[in-house]
């Protein structure tokens, strides 16, 4: 047993002198340029790491310029969609105002019974065919007009007590009782609505002049 130990022992003793005599025989030369590759291999690394490290912070800093940047186009769109709905609602609330006036008089020559009720008919069937919706102007109201929806609920009851005294008015016609009462329950209405559409439009104005649009 102690002769097979000394063997082995003598055996890796001889590798190792083997391993030393054969790096001996290597050149410095040799031994420089594995060193120069060695260095240059590490340097080569580093520096992609290094540059995989600054791509990755751009592509991070570009990602949030673009959220930020479609966030702000986002909100420049809304701006300007609500600002065009609310030229839209003053441009309608005008038209149906015009129309209204025109209605008035036909209404008033009705209850002085200057015009029958089959003209006046007949006369409002041509306004009904270019009627403004003021459905829309409450949709648009509702909608883009929280600043001012108090004074938007104004003209709503304004216009509800019209389209009542109208029905009314032409029931009473159709049995002759129409007198001077009406009349001049009439005559305060339009003045009331028109007074109501004029401060309509102010807000409107006020509201679109407060958007901001960058």
């Amino acid at each position: 047993m102690a002769t097979l130990f000394g063997h082995n022992q003598l055996h890796y003793d001889s590798m190792g002198y083997g391993m030393i005599e054969l790096l001996s025989k290597v050149s410095s030369e040799a031994w420089t340029a594995l060193g120069v590759a060695l260095f240059a291999f590490i340097g080569v690394w580093w520096t992609g790491r290094s540059n995989y490290r600054q791509l990755e912070l751009r592509l991070s800093h570009e990602d949030a310029q673009l959220k930020m940047r479609l966030v702000h186009e986002d909100r420049v769109r809304l701006q300007q969609i609500k600002r065009e709905r609310l030229e839209e609602l003053y441009t309608k609330l005008s038209q149906w105002e015009t129309e209204n006036i025109k209605m008035d008089i036909q209404l008033s020559l009705l209850l002085t019974n200057a015009i029958n009720l089959d003209q006046y008919t007949e006369n409002m069937s041509v306004f009904s065919t270019e009627r403004t919706d003021f459905s829309r102007i409450v949709m648009l109201g509702g909608i883009y007009g929280h600043s001012f929806q108090s004074v938007l609920d104004g003209l709503i009851e304004i216009n509800r007590e019209l389209s009542m005294f109208l029905a009314q008015c032409l029931l009473l016609h159709t049995q002759s009782q129409i007198n001077q009462s009406h009349r001049n329950e009439f005559s305060s209405m339009p003045p009331r609505r028109g007074a109501a559409v004029e401060a309509l439009k102010k807000e409107i104005v006020k509201a679109a002049k407060e958007i901001e649009i960058l």
